[in-house]
């Protein structure tokens, strides 16, 4: 594939977005994402085996009653086997990974759920992958994992390993965190941010961010795989936050406060702004990854883990997964005896639904292995 020093084409970006849509809607009844709700719908038949589709019991979040179906989809896998002794199990991180995958995709078959996923492969691409390791102490992305998403992207959609990117903001934290080319199999890049690569000036509002040029030029695409755990002042980290504040040069210019009391600790709005900037929403595959094994369900994003919970969230959708993420974290406050995360704090996702970035409304597919 020819390469080109700028992102690609928006027309190019467009088909793909457009061919995925009518993939997964062909093969499982998906439509477009539109509208908004505030949490799960019924699955209905197109829940996968073993799997149940309705809401999280004692956490409905569709207060209205019935809510019309988007068609958006995200899949909530749970296998408590997937940790032994506080470490995780890589065969069983696998498992679950291809599961989620398949159905997201409403296949059988891990090759083909890929190609349902990115109809348009070509095996020219250089896909980045956005993971977050910005606590390496204690809850970055697992090596387990990312090296399971690097396997089948090669062995089972024909990526090139040469071709992959694991990049974060800072490369200390994927060193601290063992996120190494060697650990993943070799033949891959990790890489920080920081690293040389450069950042291009964008505007958001009446603001300006630097936002790496790993995102927008050095792939051609990224994955997101991000983290289900709580944040002072964003309520959650999840895909939105982890592209849009991960991907630019000092983020932490972009908090008001350090004081997780304070409401008004997070410019917030700043998390759908710097998505819907066009060199991040149309270089960013449909396709998002919320890693659950462990979470943070107060006090984050910098603590030690409270939770063991064994889960892994798949959405094409990056405000439906967030708003499940919330979901699950909300569940894991009130277990523990605390409120819910405040609204106040969450008030980005709406404002994403406005921006069409996704919806808050989706069908649930939760899957027990």
């Amino acid at each position: 594939m020819k390469r080109n020093d700028g992102p690609p084409k928006i027309d190019r970006r467009k088909f793909l977005l457009g061919a995925a849509t009518l993939a997964l809607g062909a093969k499982t009844g998906l439509v477009g994402c539109s509208g908004s709700s505030s949490g799960p719908t019924d699955a209905g038949p197109d829940a996968q085996d073993g799997a149940d589709g309705g809401a999280l019991d004692g956490a409905d979040q569709t207060p209205d009653g019935d809510q019309e179906s988007t068609g958006v989809r995200v899949v909530d896998v749970h296998d408590e086997n997937s940790l032994s002794g506080g470490s995780l199990v890589s065969d069983v991180v696998t498992a679950m990974l291809h599961k989620g995958l398949e159905a997201l995709a409403g296949e059988d078959d891990q090759a083909a759920a890929l190609r349902a996923l990115l109809p348009n492969f070509d095996a020219g691409w250089k896909i980045g992958i956005k993971v977050n390791c910005r606590n390496s102490r204690y809850l970055p992305n697992s090596t387990e994992l990312v090296g399971a998403l690097v396997d089948t992207l090669v062995d089972d959609l024909g990526a090139v390993r040469e071709n992959l990117v694991i990049w974060d903001s800072r490369g200390s934290d994927l060193t601290a965190s063992g996120m190494t080319a060697s650990v993943l199999g070799g033949g891959v890049t990790v890489k920080g941010a920081d690293a040389g690569s450069g950042y291009d000036t964008l505007s958001v509002g009446n603001s300006s961010v630097k936002l790496s040029r790993i995102l927008t030029r050095e792939t051609d695409f990224t994955l997101d795989v991000s983290l289900l755990k709580h944040h002072y002042g964003a309520g959650v980290t999840g895909s939105l936050k982890n592209v849009s504040f991960g991907a630019i040069e000092s983020p932490m210019n972009f908090h008001n406060s350090h004081n997780p009391d304070d409401p008004n600790a997070l410019q917030r709005s700043y998390i759908p702004a710097i998505f819907n900037l066009e060199e991040v929403r149309t270089r960013v595959l449909p396709l998002y990854i919320i890693e659950g094994f462990y979470a943070i369900r107060d006090r984050g994003p910098d603590v030690a883990v409270t939770d063991l919970v064994g889960r892994l969230l798949l959405s094409t959708d990056p405000v439906a997964i967030d708003q499940h993420a919330l979901v699950r974290i909300n569940e894991l406050r009130i277990n523990a005896g605390l409120s819910e995360v405040s609204s106040s704090l969450t008030s980005w996702m709406e404002e994403a639904v406005t921006l069409r970035l996704g919806t808050t409304n989706y069908e649930l597919v939760s899957i027990e292995m």
